[in-house]
């Protein structure tokens, strides 16, 4: 009988929970630990000692938490694997984090226990109501990477409680969704090597970009000498319709990787310098160059240019991406408000590819 609780109890944490308690409270831990033998087998190794770890820490409050805290945190908890790792995380917290734990409401205990076993770490899962710890109430597609991210760029002050707040209200009526709230964590965070992020470029405008595209598109968003926001989204690059051809997809397909030179609508192609080889030719840069480079003009040329009459800008680069690339200036084409393509004008190592006879030409040389 015992047996057959166990086993279907160590599918549930809160009725595996409930139960140990049950037998913990009436003083029948060797019962208990009879749960823990019928297991074996079942589970893996860490979830077989569970009803001993619930019955002797979360129930008698060892943890530094409440007895109660403790059971509403694991009440969260799904499985009675996790459960066993939110209680490996909790026995390495600090003590002001069980604290913080502890002084939760009991809706946010509960919210705890399942943020705890999606991050790994109790200190995310102390925030509380109306902050990071909403993400984790309905919020099945957020990466937790995301709300670690969220949470340390708070902690560095690159993001206030009312930004958050204001996130998390965007995903609540369905504005922006988990990957979307990651690429926001992305473009906030200084340190990733894939996306470049205006500090002039507040939260409120990074959703108003949401109200016409999904924010997981944005590749880099400046703010422009004129205020004006300018986002590179992802766009999209159709070879049966140039038409429609915009963006990232779009630069690399064409600027890169020359994948419309021979079009004869397209009667040369600019190509930024990577190491790639087109037509036998070797596009070297000066210096080791990657794609974020070519982000990084193109946030130069906006962040200090303003639109030309026709939407267009070119822009001589800083000497420092000069010497790197090889590449002095570039032009920038905005539509819709947004970066439609960018390519190289000039520099030492851009070549031009003139489809109307098949040859190369130096950009540096006279058109």
């Amino acid at each position: 009988m015992v047996g057959g609780q166990a086993s279907q109890a160590a599918k549930n944490t809160k009725t595996f929970a409930r139960l140990v308690d049950r037998l913990d409270s009436n003083g029948r831990l060797t019962q208990a630990s009879r749960y823990a033998d019928a297991v074996r087998g079942r589970t893996t190794e860490p979830a077989r000692r569970v009803t001993y770890r619930l019955g002797t820490q979360v129930a008698r409050g060892s943890w530094a938490i409440g007895q109660r805290s403790g059971r509403r945190i694991l009440s969260g908890v799904e499985t009675a694997v996790e459960t066993y790792r939110v209680g490996r995380r909790l026995d390495d917290a600090d003590d002001s984090t069980l604290d913080d734990l502890n002084d939760l409401d009991q809706r946010d205990q509960r919210t705890s226990g399942r943020a705890i076993a999606r991050t790994g770490d109790p200190e995310v899962a102390s925030d509380g109501t109306g902050d990071l710890l909403e993400l984790f109430r309905e919020g099945d597609d957020i990466d937790p990477e995301t709300v670690e991210r969220l949470d340390d760029l708070r902690d560095a002050g690159e993001l206030s409680d009312g930004e958050i707040n204001d996130l998390i209200d965007a995903y609540d009526t369905g504005t922006i969704d988990g990957n979307d709230l990651r690429r926001v964590s992305k473009l906030l965070d200084d340190s990733n090597d894939e996306y470049l992020y205006d500090d002039d470029v507040d939260v409120n405008e990074l959703l108003d970009i949401a109200d016409e595209t999904d924010l997981n598109e944005v590749h880099t968003v400046i703010e422009d000498a004129d205020g004006d926001i300018r986002p590179l989204l992802r766009g999209q690059y159709n070879p049966d319709d140039t038409s429609v051809d915009s963006g990232w997809m779009y630069l690399k397909g064409r600027h890169i990787y020359g994948q419309q030179m021979n079009d004869p609508e397209k009667p040369a192609t600019d190509f930024f310098p990577v190491g790639q080889t087109i037509k036998g030719r070797d596009l070297e840069p000066t210096e080791e160059m990657d794609t974020t480079d070519i982000k990084g003009m193109i946030y130069e040329a906006v962040k200090n240019s303003n639109t030309d009459q026709q939407d267009r800008i070119t822009y001589e680069l800083s000497s420092e991406l000069e010497s790197k690339t090889g590449v002095s200036t570039i032009r920038v084409i905005i539509r819709n408000g947004r970066v439609r393509q960018a390519y190289p004008t000039e520099g030492d190592a851009v070549h031009k590819w003139i489809q109307e006879v098949g040859e190369w030409k130096d950009r540096l040389e006279a058109d």
